[in-house]
């Protein structure tokens, strides 16, 4: 397990996908069924 930071780059309408942008890695692909949890920064 662990964590990495991105920011999201689009998200769908219906908020089931989630393209995140990582720094000098590129974008992935999150979908609702993912085993992932986002936060927020704050």
């Amino acid at each position: 397990m662990g964590f990495d930071a991105g920011l999201v780059d689009e998200v769908s309408s219906d908020h089931e996908f989630l393209w995140i942008e990582f720094a000098g890695r590129g974008r992935r692909l999150l979908c609702g069924g993912d085993p992932v949890q986002v936060w927020t920064r704050g």
